[in-house]
């Protein structure tokens, strides 16, 4: 049942016009409710297309042949697929981002939670774009993982990566940066910054649609609350 899960996120509309970063780029973010992204379905992507910022719909992974949806932060400059992408103009983007969805039993028991932050608002999450292995006048996105910091440590060994809001534009334009200054722009969150909230069980088999399996189950769990778990 864990594995149901693994990889998805999901997006709700609102959240991202709670984001001062994204709001200021004055573009419009189409079919932006989508409540359960599993790899290979689609979510629309901020990116820089001859200087102008866009957004269009991409596909959750590169490719079906193998796993393509994460790009490993210690892998940017090594990884076959991702040493063509990291640091070049056009090839970089901002996925928004409501939460991810996690199981864990710290508390005892084995549940699933909605990983998201405190404020509400999207995560913006760094991002690598470029076409889809499979049908190449298609948009892809693989969303870029480092190490969790200890709220995310307590479910899962990775995390998506969360900027800044000064962060954001820096990702954009990484022709603009050395790579260690976008390496910077890959930090975790504060543990403060988010809140882990029980979800429906079935969730693992819900449909892309399915706002209902979503529904908390109980009380957002703080890093207090967390921390103070067995």
């Amino acid at each position: 049942m864990w594995a149901r899960v693994a990889g998805v996120i999901g997006l709700r509309g609102p959240d991202i016009e709670k984001r001062d970063a994204l709001r200021g780029y004055q573009v419009v973010f189409k079919d932006a409710d989508r409540p359960i992204i599993r790899p290979h379905t689609g979510l629309p992507v901020l990116f820089v297309d001859d200087g102008k910022a866009k957004v269009d719909r991409h596909v959750f992974g590169f490719s079906r042949r193998f796993s393509s949806f994460n790009a490993r932060d210690d892998k940017l400059e090594e990884g076959k697929l991702w040493m063509g992408m990291f640091g070049k103009a056009g090839h970089h983007g901002v996925a928004p981002v409501s939460y991810i969805l996690e199981w864990s039993e710290f508390s005892g028991e084995k549940l699933p939670y909605r990983i998201e932050r405190a404020d509400g608002a999207a995560m913006c999450v760094p991002s690598l774009v470029g076409r889809y292995w499979e049908a190449k006048d298609t948009r892809a996105v693989a969303l870029v993982t480092i190490t969790p910091n200890p709220f995310v440590a307590r479910f899962h060994d990775r995390m998506i990566g969360q900027l800044d809001d000064q962060h954001v534009d820096v990702w954009l334009h990484p022709e603009d940066h050395t790579k260690a200054e976008l390496r910077a722009c890959l930090k975790a969150p504060s543990n403060d910054d988010l809140v882990a909230i029980p979800i429906q069980a079935d969730v693992g088999s819900a449909k892309f649609s399915d706002t209902s399996a979503l529904e908390a189950t109980g009380k957002p769990l703080t890093w207090k609350d967390i921390k103070g778990a067995s």
